[in-house]
């Protein structure tokens, strides 16, 4: 497998154009091929050469997730839930609606079939990219980040909505590996501990 001139040679299928998101650093040499919603996708997987773990802890924090923010810092730090399903949900319903007056088969029904499916992939790829964005400023920021080891699964049966809005299992699998690569610390403490309220001894 080689990416030159623009294009990455596959065995058995030869070279294919390709758009580099950012400079390889390394070299690769698996990569997996898939197809979502009319677009080919190239996922390259790279060996990084890891930090070494950090002696000093000098930046300690404690996350909390909840519905309103996806994640509230012990250091006074949070980010706000982008919620990109709820503000696509009104297109959804739209289109969905259309999709169910047409005629199953039909080029049209396809037509608005696609487009339905480049909605999902959109809101997709805006969950991803904001997951990778909040996970790579913690890993810079801290040196330790204790979470709260959620029972994600159950709360999927109790409330999925909140749950799929705010990513949580993907972005505490994104910060777990991201910590682990810059020489930071993950912690998880036990899921029945009152962690969300103040402590009365050091506020």
């Amino acid at each position: 497998i080689r990416i030159e001139n623009g294009t990455i040679s596959l065995p058995k299928v030869g070279n294919v154009p390709i758009r580099l998101h950012w400079k390889l650093p390394s070299d690769f040499k698996t990569v997996s091929v898939s197809y979502h919603h009319g677009i080919w996708e190239a996922s390259i997987v790279l060996k990084v050469k890891r930090s070494p773990i950090k002696e000093e802890l000098n930046n300690v924090a404690g996350f909390d997730i909840n519905s309103a923010h996806t994640l509230v810092s012990s250091k006074c730090w949070y980010v706000t839930n982008p919620k990109s399903l709820k503000k696509s949900e009104a297109k959804l319903k739209r289109i969905q609606v259309k999709l169910s007056r047409q005629k199953k088969g039909s080029n049209r029904w396809n037509k608005t079939k696609l487009r339905l499916q480049k909605i999902h992939y959109d809101i997709r790829n805006q969950r991803l990219n904001f997951g990778h964005q909040v996970s790579s400023t913690i890993a810079k920021c801290f040196d330790l980040a204790v979470f709260e080891d959620l029972n994600v699964k159950a709360m999927q049966q109790w409330n999925d909505r909140m749950t799929g809005h705010n990513i949580m299992g993907e972005i505490l699998s994104l910060i777990r590996y991201k910590m682990d690569r810059t020489g930071g610390m993950t912690h998880n403490i036990n899921r029945f501990m009152a962690s969300t309220k103040i402590c009365n001894n050091c506020d």
